[in-house]
């Protein structure tokens, strides 16, 4: 499963000062892909990050940590990929 706020193949791009999963780029994922049944992408763009902040609940002084936060367009759409590999399995 990858879920982050930029595609696979642009995985570990800004090194150190990347966003998550920090270090870890297109040729780590081909290299476990032959172990599992589906590789499953989700990839949120900053516009799907900031509008599903807006459907998060909580406190004023918790708002700094949610900038970091995929929300919850990230999980509806990772909901969704993860519901279509499995189906693809049976």
């Amino acid at each position: 499963m990858w879920l982050a706020d930029h595609p696979i193949s642009d995985g570990a791009r800004d090194g150190i000062n990347g966003s998550d999963p920090l270090f870890v780029d297109q040729e780590m994922v081909q290299a476990i892909a032959p172990f599992v049944a589906d590789v499953v992408e989700v990839a949120i763009s900053r516009q799907q990050q900031k509008d599903g902040r807006r459907e998060l609940i909580f406190a004023d002084m918790d708002e700094p940590a949610t900038r970091g936060m995929l929300g919850s367009i990230a999980h509806r759409k990772t909901s969704r990929a993860l519901h279509d590999a499995i189906d693809r399995l049976r």
